[in-house]
């Protein structure tokens, strides 16, 4: 039985003005995530049917190489890209249809498990109650990171869509600007987690922290395994010291004064973030401490760069 979302938060949530296109017409693929992993083949014996878990975010804390470490593990199956199905129904809303080509996406054999990893669902906000609708059994892991760091990385990691955008129109001051609030925007979690807790009973809601991981990956995968239902097992070493999409951007370097308007923000909201996910351990996030007398500071001229 499929789940139905409320009325009221459905209502909120759906377009004034739903699109009406056939799905088979609207192009979306095409337009909007042209990397899409193609449909894999079911092998005979094996299932399909909706995720039994969703890495939703968030980006560059490291999904990349959680979603490695759990397809070592060999009840594990999905795809190893990243998927977005949800990404392309911005102004719709997806169809039965839809729901039944989502689903083909997840073959593995009975008694294991399939999944997939897309850390923009976390930030858009139409995405979890669709996710819900799709898949009402599914758990959620969400892997997050010191905003501040986050923020910097997304913010270097932004830089290498600049051409693209620029050829198309828009002014270097203005791809820097929207880079600056995509990126501040990305880190500010509790509006998503929240967003998330709508619809999926906290059980479903798994969040790991991007440090804890990095310092004790054997201990949080374990913790991982067993949230989504796999019996334990160890990665190969192999896996454990793989390093992905490490950023190879020059980092942004902040002037003293836009670090302490992010860390005053973002401290705000990691301790609203708390209410919602009590075992967060903020000790692991700097930006997240007491803020300093900033009179004892020095002030440094240099300012974030914006035009290159």
């Amino acid at each position: 039985m499929r789940f139905v979302l409320p009325a009221r938060i459905r209502q909120r949530l759906q377009p004034a003005h739903p699109e009406t296109i056939p799905a088979d017409q609207r192009g979306r693929d095409a337009a909007i995530h042209k990397g899409r992993p193609s449909i894999p083949e079911c092998p005979e014996g094996w299932v399909t049917g909706p995720p039994d878990f969703v890495i939703a975010g968030a980006e560059k804390a490291g999904t990349t190489r959680w979603r490695r470490l759990m397809s070592n593990h060999p009840m594990i199956h999905g795809p190893a890209r990243e998927l977005h199905w949800f990404d392309q129904f911005f102004e719709s809303w997806p169809t039965p249809e839809d729901g039944t080509t989502y689903e083909r996406y997840f073959p593995r054999p009975p008694g294991h498990i399939a999944g997939e990893k897309s850390p923009s669902y976390m930030r858009l906000f139409w995405v979890p109650a669709m996710l819900r609708e799709a898949a009402p059994d599914t758990r959620i892991i969400l892997i997050l990171r010191d905003p501040l760091d986050r923020y910097i990385s997304g913010r270097a990691f932004l830089e290498r869509f600049r051409t693209r955008n620029t050829k198309r129109g828009m002014t270097q001051s203005m791809y820097s600007r929207r880079a600056v609030e995509e990126s501040f925007t990305r880190s500010q979690y509790a509006d998503q987690v929240e967003s998330i807790l709508e619809v999926f009973p906290r059980e479903q809601l798994l969040v790991l922290q991007f440090e804890a991981c990095n310092a004790d990956p054997l201990g949080q995968i374990a913790r991982t395994f067993e949230f989504v239902g796999v019996p334990p097992h160890v990665p190969s070493e192999e896996a454990l010291a793989a390093e992905v999409n490490v950023t190879k951007k020059e980092k942004v370097v902040l002037d003293p004064r836009r670090e302490r308007a992010l860390r005053t923000r973002y401290r705000t909201d990691a301790l609203r973030l708390q209410t919602l996910v009590p075992e967060l351990d903020l000790s692991l996030w700097p930006s997240a401490a007491e803020p300093t007398d900033p009179s004892t500071e020095p002030t440094d001229p240099r300012a974030e760069p914006t035009d290159p």
